[in-house]
């Protein structure tokens, strides 16, 4: 009985069983050569799990539990965030839109005089403003940028008009109107670059000035100003007349006129 056992005995490490025909001891595996009795579950150099284990089900409904008061807080804050953002937003809207084309920016910097006759000038009109100064933040600078601001300061954005520096006359007449009309219309400006012995630049002046024409002019040969507005329409030579989105390059009288009356100047 001995004897038949040992020759069906099975290798605890690899499981094979052996046979009659197998040639080794019958204390060894002939297929892993280790040793029937030496060997034990250590040697395998692994340990067993654990089996997991389930909560009983009072443990789980109290996790589930406690888990909703902390989710729902969290979902509250979170809603009650986007709403509050929302409503911001939309009070800035608001505001902004209260003013319509109304509007007055002023961009500014230190140690600017111009500046600040530009700022006596709204508290002298009582308007009503939003001030940007570029020296206290990149983000102003940003917005003066995107407003079209260059090189000169101040920069006054009214409604849909822009002055860059300080020009009174136009500042005065932009103001006005935003305090006769309760709101700012359209005013259509006027604009010539012109340079010196130019001769149909001078007759262009002459026609303005004997209709009344309230008009700026930029005398390109000395305004870096007037240059770098001239150069944003294109080549050409001088006079170059702006009537509000018209253009007139050279000396059409005719043409001058027929815009002129077409924007209500004349």
């Amino acid at each position: 009985m001995a004897s038949e056992q040992s020759n069906h005995k099975v290798c605890p490490k690899c499981g094979y069983v052996r046979t009659p025909a197998d040639q080794t001891p019958p204390w060894q595996c002939p297929k892993c050569q280790i040793a029937y009795d030496k060997y034990s579950d250590s040697d395998q150099g692994y340990t067993v799990a654990p089996l997991p284990t389930t909560p009983r089900p009072d443990e789980a409904s109290q996790s589930a539990a406690s888990s909703k008061p902390t989710s729902s807080i969290i979902f509250l804050l979170v809603i009650l965030f986007i709403v509050g953002a929302g409503y911001a937003g939309y009070s800035f809207y608001k505001t902004m839109s209260s003013y319509g084309s109304d509007i007055v920016t002023i961009y500014i910097d230190n140690s600017c005089p111009p500046c600040e006759q530009a700022i006596e000038l709204l508290k002298e009109y009582e308007i009503e403003y939003f001030e940007f100064n570029i020296s206290e933040s990149d983000d102003n600078l940003l917005e003066y940028i995107k407003a079209g601001g260059e090189n000169e300061l101040p920069l006054t954005v009214i409604g849909r008009h822009k002055i860059e520096g300080y020009d009174e006359q136009r500042l005065r007449k932009l103001l006005s109107g935003l305090l006769d009309d309760d709101h700012l219309e359209y005013v259509t400006e006027v604009i010539l670059f012109a340079r010196p012995n130019c001769g149909e630049c001078a007759k262009v002046k002459e026609f303005l000035t004997a209709n009344d024409i309230e008009y700026t002019e930029y005398d390109i040969s000395i305004s870096m100003k007037g240059q770098r507005k001239f150069r944003k329409y294109g080549e050409g030579d001088v006079p170059l007349t702006i009537i509000g989105n018209k253009r007139i390059r050279g000396y059409y009288l005719e043409q001058i006129r027929i815009v002129l009356e077409d924007n209500g100047l004349m």
